[in-house]
């Protein structure tokens, strides 16, 4: 069993450390809905509008690969980088929200063993990025 913790604390730690690096601020994360009931969401406006961090990125990579015209595809890529308006859809939304609860469940995976271990340590840089998102969220959500 210790093997196996090792092995998921590393997990925990190297997938808070993706957390914490989002994509630049141009790039997105590919999103696109699977089944109808995703789609059905990729159709719906975002329900918090957040635009920081994975929400931003996710809402990026919500944005159809093809639009009908050339068009259409620059403004849909122009809209979802305007940080001012709210990003993506439901869909999106989704996602982004999934991925910052299964960090905090990694969060507290790590918190729970009474002994820091030096190999799951997340390091400065990790930390002051994933603060830095949870305060431009909560700002932004305020």
């Amino acid at each position: 069993a210790p093997a196996h913790q090792v092995r998921m604390r590393a997990s925990a730690v190297d997938f808070l450390r993706w957390i914490a690096a989002p994509p630049p601020p141009r790039r997105g994360v590919s999103c696109a809905p699977r089944g109808s009931t995703q789609a059905a969401a990729a159709k719906r406006p975002p329900l918090v509008g957040a635009s920081t961090g994975w929400f931003h990125s996710c809402a990026l990579g919500s944005v159809p690969p093809v639009a009908a015209t050339p068009a259409a595809a620059i403004a849909a890529a122009v809209a979802a980088n305007d940080r001012s308006s709210p990003a993506g859809n439901a869909h999106s939304e989704l996602i982004a929200g999934r991925l910052y609860a299964t960090a905090a469940r990694c969060a507290a995976f790590l918190a729970s063993f009474p002994r820091a271990n030096p190999a799951a340590a997340l390091g400065t840089e990790t930390l002051d990025s994933l603060s830095g998102q949870a305060v431009a969220l909560s700002e932004e959500l305020a």
